[in-house]
């Protein structure tokens, strides 16, 4: 279902862009196309692991490694691509995702609860900010929105709330996790990101 209006207008557009690819895939040279396509997303795939190692600096053997499909180019060309994706796919499960976790310090946060109030007596509030995927990592209902109550437990944004000294701090992000590509400069930026305190509010 499209959500906002700004689709809307270039559908018209539509059906003039199919013939114009129609026409255009009838008339192309095939084999001409797939040589240079596979050249342009091997040669992409590498410059896109070297930009990401030398951006967050991470281990370098990757830069050599994302250089076996280029090699492959000589040889036999059509594998090359897919030796580049599975090559760009270990770099991302091996060396990216590794260096967000450790900017992901909800679960840290969620398990520091679990172990400050390991039955659950407690209330549990979270004020300034609200993580989304706390209560799934605190394995409890986190109230938000709301004055905590004493008795209970408070993360809170440092600033916003003064009923308690904290008894551990965490630095958290405070955007969408799942907005990968902003996940990933805001954590090298330091942008976008706070400290929160938990107390037992008594």
């Amino acid at each position: 279902m499209i959500k906002k209006k700004i689709p809307l207008y270039i559908m018209p557009a539509y059906p003039a862009m199919a013939i114009i690819t129609a026409y255009f895939l009838i008339k192309s040279p095939w084999e001409k196309i797939k040589k240079w396509n596979e050249i342009f997303i091997s040669v992409l795939l590498f410059a896109l692991t070297t930009a990401g190692v030398l951006y967050f600096d991470l281990n370098k053997a990757f830069i050599v490694i994302s250089l076996i499909p280029l090699i492959f180019l000589k040889f036999d060309i059509k594998y090359a691509p897919a030796i580049g994706m599975l090559i760009f796919y270990v770099f991302l499960a091996t060396a990216i995702l590794p260096y967000l976790e450790t900017y992901r310090q909800t679960k840290n946060l969620g398990q520091f609860i679990k172990e400050l109030d390991p039955k659950g007596e407690y209330k549990t509030y979270q004020v300034g900010h609200f993580h989304h995927s706390l209560p799934f990592y605190a394995e409890r209902k986190i109230i938000r929105d709301q004055t905590p109550e004493k008795n209970s437990l408070v993360i809170f944004e440092i600033g916003k709330f003064d009923g308690c000294e904290p008894i551990k701090r965490f630095y958290l992000y405070k955007g969408s996790e799942s907005r990968l590509f902003k996940f990933l400069m805001d954590s090298k930026k330091g942008r976008n990101f706070s400290e929160f305190g938990v107390c037992v509010y008594l």
